[in-house]
């Protein structure tokens, strides 16, 4: 849209020039169909009334009839009470004499009275939540379902529903195992064995099962935290149940990079959850394979075999110790019984020399690829890891007498040296791949550090499945070389708790002694841009200014340069710098990386940046547009970044008089979302509108929750200081304006301290 006054183009969606503040002509907007029916009566004569057309007396028996069903809405109410009671228990006998062909009408009620708890289980969670739904419903050989017209949009609500059914169900459960346990009867050991793996089923994380919504509040990271965690007790505990989550849980947590919706939950909701959903499996996991042993399931057989415990301990030990006695090759008795194995001295150097062959492959591939990314040649220094590795490997084989006992005795320890080569190549390939993609090179030295690290988390794993306690050992122990020698990785992820904790002031000072730890060049980049965002949590764009010029010193040309684009942008914004903002803006539509944020994405952004820049000048109907514009590609915006536009439009409602529709949009993005950010952005917007408003009280106790939640905002600040001299604290309020003005001279919020300290000029008579 070409501007009238300075002819220059402006991006739709606005209702001024960004460039000189000239009203922009309004677009020519009408439906087709509304003009037409709007010209329809005026064209067409009014046609007679029909006389078989009912008269207004018809109205009194309409009347009639709705006061006829309002006396009976007692009975009405009844009835329908009656039929959702008709219904459960009707599909629930349906059930029963289907199911009852298969295991027996006894086991077939015991499970469906545990479905049955189990779903009213989720009955009473949305009872108390006020979810409206519908009554349980039995499917033969399915189970049962509960029908909800939509979860709402906080996802507490939808994780806590989705616990609630396999809570029930496992305390069911264990009702059957203490009955088991008291009367020894083999049928409750098989109904309590069917009762928690119907409710561990029901905890697989995909749609619709209860797993996927009990995670909808989990982060990536927090995903990660618990399906790690599953993953080394399903390796001791070596429940094939719990194997069956894992593997779900893993494929869909690799479709979960972008998701945002756990955002509108708190982070101490998020963790609760979370403790919840493990618990349930673990312990429901451990609950099934402890009942399995003792249960009667139909087509298993009812005689009971010896105890192989004994024969598995006699094995292990004709495995681990040689036997002093040899056996003759015509004795049957002793050919079951003796299985010491005595190959000849050829043999064991061929076996040992062929998977010392394999190892040094593996190694040799590895350096090559890691050369490769570093982008130096193969010489000495680049070949020393094969040649060490290798001779490491071969004093394990040798440590050991022969092949059987070192297999036997030793076969943890060997997987987890094989493991640990075959991940480091894989590292080593991915950085070879990644370093010829985005023409990246790290120092050889680095690499060779971080490939021995996947390779010691890979050898953890199989050894601590494995229980070889000496790999496990010697991993740790690695582990904390690579932590003594990059400090700054524990500075920065401890800075990542802290920001999801809404901290960003401490997450500032943690990244900055990252930085102070000399980390590597693409690290460094990394750790500046996500200071530069907490800078911009607390509306001070001077120092986001800074971290990112040094983030553009570092950091790989064209990598995440529409993030900077727009972290730049909305810093020269809070810097009053709207020029050079407004060339930022350019360049982000511009952009033209692949890997990063698409067109539509991009003009999102674009549209953000336009819309805080047109509050900083004080265009509210510019910045009512450029809301409005933001708010319908709702979809591509973090629920974050939304209560934030949320918020700016209700400051412009505020602002042209239309108090009431902003504290209404206010009141709905506070219940929305439950994230801290969010509720300090609210509560800042809060008390923008209660001043303007008049409502001084209100506005300073909205302006305290903000410091509260935020207490370095510049914004949060201000406003504060703000309410405090509306409500006739003046000295108070203009020590904290003063101070933010004096401390921040070259910010937006505080010139806008010194401005409002300043005394009025007389006007001149």
């Amino acid at each position: 849209m070409t501007c009238p006054a300075c002819q220059r183009a402006n991006l739709t969606g606005g209702v001024r020039c960004v460039y000189c503040g000239a009203a922009l002509p309004v677009p020519l907007e009408f439906d087709i169909q509304a003009v037409s029916d709007a010209a329809g009566p005026a064209s067409t004569p009014s046609a007679p009334a029909d006389p078989a057309a009912p008269s207004r007396r018809g109205g009194v028996g309409i009347v009639s009839t709705l006061t006829i069903l309002a006396l009976k809405g007692k009975s009405l109410l009844a009835m329908l009470k009656v039929a959702k009671l008709l219904t459960t228990f009707g599909s629930m006998f349906i059930y029963v004499a289907a199911t009852a062909r298969i295991y027996g009408f006894s086991l077939a009620l015991g499970i469906a009275v545990c479905i049955f708890v189990h779903e009213m289980g989720h009955v009473v969670v949305n009872w108390s939540k006020g979810l409206k739904q519908s009554a349980p419903m039995f499917i033969p050989f399915v189970g049962a379902v509960i029908f909800i017209k939509q979860f709402p949009d906080d996802p507490t609500i939808q994780s806590e529903s989705g616990a609630g059914g396999p809570a029930a169900g496992m305390l069911a459960a264990f009702v059957c195992l203490a009955v088991a346990h008291a009367t020894g009867s083999h049928f409750w050991y098989t109904l309590s064995y069917i009762g928690f793996v119907i409710n561990l089923f029901n905890l697989i994380p995909f749609p619709p099962l209860d797993g996927s919504h009990i995670a909808s509040v989990f982060s990536p990271r927090l995903w990660d935290c618990v399906l790690i965690g599953m993953l080394l007790w399903a390796l001791k505990a070596g429940s094939p149940f719990l194997w069956m989550v894992l593997f779900v849980g893993f494929v869909m947590r690799l479709g979960r990079s972008g998701y945002t919706r756990h955002l509108l939950a708190r982070p101490a909701v998020r963790l609760r959850m979370a403790a919840v959903y493990f618990g349930l499996c673990i312990v429901l996991s451990t609950g099934a394979d402890y009942c399995q042993k003792r249960a009667q399931l139909p087509g298993r057989s009812t005689t009971r075999r010896a105890d192989p415990a004994p024969a598995v301990t006699n094995l292990q030990g004709n495995l681990a110790t040689r036997s002093s006695t040899s056996s003759t090759p015509n004795d049957p008795d002793s050919a079951d019984t003796d299985l010491n194995f005595h190959p000849s001295q050829s043999l064991i150097l061929i076996l040992n020399g062929a998977l010392a062959g394999f190892v040094m492959l593996l190694w040799l591939a590895t350096s090559y690829l890691l050369a490769n990314a570093a982008g130096r040649s193969l010489d000495i220094i680049t070949l020393a890891p094969v040649f060490w590795l290798t001779a490491g490997f071969g004093l394990l084989l040798f440590a050991v007498h022969n092949v059987p006992l070192a297999i036997a005795h030793d076969l943890p320890l060997i997987c987890a040296y094989v493991a640990a080569s075959v991940s480091a190549l894989i590292f080593a390939g991915y950085q070879a791949q990644h370093a010829s993609r985005l023409a990246a090179r790290h120092p050889h030295f680095d690499l060779i550090l971080r490939c021995l690290t996947w390779a010691g988390g890979a050898a953890l794993v199989v050894a601590y499945g494995m229980e070889s306690w000496l790999t496990a050992l010697t991993v740790l122990a690695c582990a904390a070389l690579f932590v003594t020698r990059y400090r700054w990785v524990v500075s920065a992820q401890i800075a990542s708790v802290t920001r999801q904790w809404a901290n960003p002031s401490a997450a500032i000072r943690w990244r900055q002694s990252a930085l102070d730890l000399n980390p590597g060049r693409d690290s460094a980049a990394a750790i500046l841009l996500a200071q530069a965002a907490d800078y911009l949590t607390l509306s001070r764009g001077g120092a986001a200014l800074e971290a990112l010029d040094g983030h553009g010193a570092l950091a790989i040309p064209g990598r995440q340069q529409a993030t900077s684009l727009s972290m730049r942008c909305f810093a020269l914004i809070l810097l009053d710098r709207y020029d050079e903002a407004i060339e930022n803006c350019e360049q982000i539509l511009q952009a033209t990386t692949q890997d990063e944020f698409s067109g539509p994405a991009r003009l999102l952004i674009a549209q953000v940046r336009l819309a805080q820049l047109a509050r900083m000048r004080g265009w509210p109907d510019e910045l009512k547009a450029r809301a409005d514009s933001v708010l319908r590609g709702i979809k591509h915006v973090s629920p974050a970044q939304t209560s934030e536009i949320q918020g700016m439009k209700a400051i412009s409602l505020a602002e042209m008089g239309d108090i009431q529709a902003a504290r209404e949009l206010l009141e709905a993005t506070a219940k929305a979302g439950q994230e801290p950010l969010t509720k300090a952005f609210t509560a800042t917007a809060m008390a923008q509108v209660s001043l303007i408003a008049g409502e001084t009280i209100e506005a300073e106790r909205q302006a305290e929750q903000a410091l509260r939640l935020l207490p370095e905002s510049l914004e949060a600040q201000y406003w504060h200081g703000r309410s405090l001299a509306a409500n006739g604290r003046r000295d108070e309020g203009g020590a904290k304006l003063e101070s933010l003005a004096r401390s921040f001279p070259l910010e937006h919020w505080g010139r806008l301290a010194g401005a409002a300290t300043k005394p009025a000029e007389p006007v001149p008579a």
